[in-house]
């Protein structure tokens, strides 16, 4: 039933050959994508259940919400104007690629000297070092990220399927080899500063651009007033999203935290697999066909459909089969997340759609709603 839908929704969105030929292959490579990705970042989280601790889960989690923010903050929301706009030239990529890489580097800065406040916030002198060490992943991923909207921007999804599994592969390797040798929470940080550096390498080598000293003031501000309201509903996404994890970490202890945090990690997957291959194949289209109001509607009400029949039965299967499918998985050490598991899976039927929902408007550019 899904692969009919799946047809019918290609179908509707393209009526140019070009397009269905982009559209049929994406689709099966952002499958691919999703599924070598997924497949591979939870063989390494079973992996690294074993080695480590939920204490070792529970403070990159805590470090994980600063970073996460500044994320949003030093990206300005420009990344997804440029990835929005129907034409772009070197002027604006290079006006967003300094912007982004200024902006990682003063948030850096910022988590760098806070991170004594921070941790004492969470009652956890130990997060110091891992903030200041882990926020470098930051600019690395700021020198990286032009190259790969780029990526997208020309529907290349094979070439994204091959540098998101590579880095997420390597990610993998340095960080069980640091857990099972005794490194504890490091080794989640190695794994992410080696992942968002393998991602930075790739995405340098396949992409024909390279960053010139340009720097368009006009286009800037061009960006600027999409990208600043985007980036506000980003932060107060995030925020939001972060809300129970910070309550978490400042009121129980790491080993909590640790529990919660694995058991959203793990929530994720599912949601991932089923909702990403078709926002990562609609969204460049959208971008083209979207002053065909017509269109966009109708290919946005038949994506929506089929989130919404392939999450549900499988979201509500992972809410029955919680408790014994991480007795299976992750042993009796996290017996104790399963039921922050069933939870967060009762809102991850109606997430997918969400996010579908938030593409969507970007594509339209109500970064304001």
């Amino acid at each position: 039933m899904a692969s009919n839908k799946e047809e019918e929704l290609k179908e509707v969105l393209y009526d140019t050959e070009a397009l269905k030929r982009k559209s049929v292959s994406g689709f099966g490579w952002a499958v691919l994508q999703q599924g070598l990705g997924r497949i591979i970042s939870f063989t390494v989280m079973l992996l690294l259940a074993r080695f480590l601790t939920p204490e070792d889960f529970g403070a990159l989690a805590a470090v994980a919400i600063l970073t996460d923010i500044a994320r949003v903050l030093s990206d300005g929301g420009f990344g997804a104007s440029l990835a929005r706009s129907p034409e772009v030239d070197e002027r604006d990529i290079n006006s967003v690629f300094y912007f982004n890489l200024a902006m990682s580097g003063i948030c850096y800065l910022i988590i760098f000297v806070a991170a004594p406040w921070i941790a004492d916030f969470f009652h956890a002198p130990n997060l110091v070092p891992l903030m200041r060490v882990q926020s470098l992943s930051l600019i690395l991923g700021a020198l990286g990220t032009i190259q790969w909207i780029l990526i997208w921007r020309a529907m290349n999804f094979r070439v994204q399927t091959w540098s998101s599994a590579s880095s997420t592969l390597v990610g993998g390797i340095v960080g069980c080899t640091m857990a099972n040798l005794g490194y504890g929470p490091w080794s989640l940080v190695a794994q992410e500063l080696s992942r968002a550096f393998t991602f930075m390498v790739f995405n340098w080598y396949a992409s024909w651009w390279r960053p010139k000293l340009m720097f368009s003031v006009p286009h800037f501000k061009k960006h600027f007033a999409f990208g600043s309201r985007m980036a506000t509903a980003q932060v107060l996404t995030v925020a939001y999203d972060k809300v129970s994890t910070i309550l978490i970490g400042r009121f129980f202890s790491q080993r909590e935290l640790g529990l919660f945090n694995q058991a959203k990690t793990f929530e994720a997957v599912p949601v991932g697999i089923i909702a990403d291959p078709i926002n990562q194949v609609t969204a460049p289209i959208f971008v083209r066909i979207q002053d065909d109001i017509e269109r966009l509607k109708s290919g946005y009400r038949r994506a929506q459909r089929l989130l919404f029949q392939l999450s549900t039965p499988v979201m509500l299967a992972l809410i029955v089969l919680g408790k014994p499918l991480y007795l299976v998985l992750f042993g009796e050490k996290w017996l104790d997340a399963a039921p922050f598991f069933q939870v967060l899976c009762v809102n991850g039927i109606l997430r997918p759609i969400n996010n579908y929902n938030i593409n969507v408007v970007q594509v339209k550019g109500r970064s304001d709603l």
